[in-house]
């Protein structure tokens, strides 16, 4: 089963995308923190990582909300996940239209906060999880099945590897509005396998191409 990580200072709110993850009965756990130091312990630790898929994270901690510089203490946090773990992070926030820095990384989704955010949040969760996105990088089968492949052509370690082939998806997700094509890629016969395809392959293929 696939693990979401969860964050937001709001029980309440935290309840709600609970409930909506577990209702899509799509096979994904939610992982829910309701304090910084909690969430924390959790995402710096490698031993936690084994398939999480996503993490959903608000910005603003109650004694954030009237700061007028955008200077989140959560923002180092979503860099961590960014360059570390690899996998989509959905910024579900009152402020996720106003970190610029955030929406330069492709696979940070912005959504704020509103009557039907987190509705929003839930369909493109769903969306990715049924194309396969959610599998390129989390720690499990596919990704180690690529890190061997690699290992028998290219000496590198496996962090370093993980982090070439983010590097390499990264450069074609910024081409393109990858929701747009993950909306494509669902019409298809084997979403799973297209996306594979269309992502996590050409970047294996440019690493070692590489190093040929």
């Amino acid at each position: 089963m696939g693990k979401i990580l969860i964050y937001d200072d709001e029980i309440s709110i935290v309840k709600k995308i609970k409930a909506d993850i577990r209702g899509l009965d799509l096979g994904l756990k939610p992982i829910t923190f309701i304090t910084l130091d909690s969430l924390r312990e959790y995402i710096y630790s490698d031993d936690n990582w084994m398939d999480v898929k996503a993490v959903i994270f608000d910005l603003a901690q109650k004694n954030e909300l009237d700061s007028q510089d955008m200077d989140f203490d959560i923002l180092k946090d979503i860099k961590h996940c960014f360059h570390h773990r690899r996998v989509p992070i959905f910024i579900h926030s009152a402020y996720a239209m106003q970190v610029e820095e955030l929406s330069e990384l492709p696979t940070v989704l912005l959504f704020k906060k509103g009557a039907y955010s987190i509705r929003n949040v839930r369909d493109h969760l769903a969306k990715l999880q049924k194309s396969g996105f959610l599998d390129l990088f989390s720690e499990g089968r596919l990704l180690n099945d690529q890190i061997s492949i690699l290992k028998r052509k290219v000496n590198l370690d496996d962090e370093v590897l993980k982090a070439r082939m983010h590097s390499e998806f990264t450069s074609i997700a910024l081409n393109e509005n990858f929701i747009e094509e993950i909306d494509k890629i669902l019409q298809l016969e084997n979403p799973a396998r297209e996306t594979f395809l269309k992502y996590l392959k050409p970047a294996v293929k440019k690493i070692i191409d590489s190093h040929s």
